[in-house]
């Protein structure tokens, strides 16, 4: 249980022993299911196909990650209608969904949790779930969790040099 709660938006990062572990995603990268084609300017919804099923998953903790044509948008799903197959999304999309799009990912939701070392935040229990790694206990697990989700990112960058940086922080008792 956490012994604070998290605002919404709000990205977290867990460590166990020193090594950063993964938040429960589905699928795996580099592509995700591709959703279906609405030919409307809603940017609020997204339909996704016939032959996926997403009936019975919990998705009050989830957000999605739907790469587009020009970007990437990141949006919390607000509602999701499982016989209409159509996630409401919130915050809306930069842009409607087009016949150009790249996919999506599903992220922090129970579907994701698929091995060990994963985790995700149930939000609405207030908890983190953690599928402990080969020898973690809960007599022996040493596990952090940090507000801060990325501090330095350089994915995309190349000859990238960084000096004198400098990581201050405090802990709550």
């Amino acid at each position: 249980d956490l012994p604070f709660l998290p605002k919404d938006g709000m990205r977290l990062a867990l460590v166990s022993s020193g090594a950063w572990r993964p938040i429960a995603a589905y699928p795996d990268f580099p592509r995700g299911p591709v959703m279906k084609y609405v030919s409307s300017n809603d940017k609020a919804h997204m339909a996704y196909k016939e032959d996926m099923d997403f009936s019975g998953v919990d998705f009050t903790s989830a957000w999605l990650v739907i790469p587009q044509e020009w970007t990437t948008c990141v949006s919390y799903v607000k509602e999701h209608d499982a016989e209409h197959k159509v996630f409401t999304l919130a915050p809306p999309m930069a842009y409607p969904s087009t016949q150009f799009n790249q996919g999506f990912r599903i992220l922090n939701s129970r579907h994701g949790l698929r091995k060990p070392g994963m985790w995700m935040y149930e939000k609405s229990r207030k908890r983190v779930i953690y599928w402990p790694c080969e020898g973690e206990t809960a007599e022996n697990l040493d596990v952090s969790l940090s507000r801060a989700h990325a501090i330095l990112s350089v994915a995309k960058a190349t000859n990238v040099r960084v000096e004198g940086l400098v990581f201050e922080g405090c802990s709550a008792a």
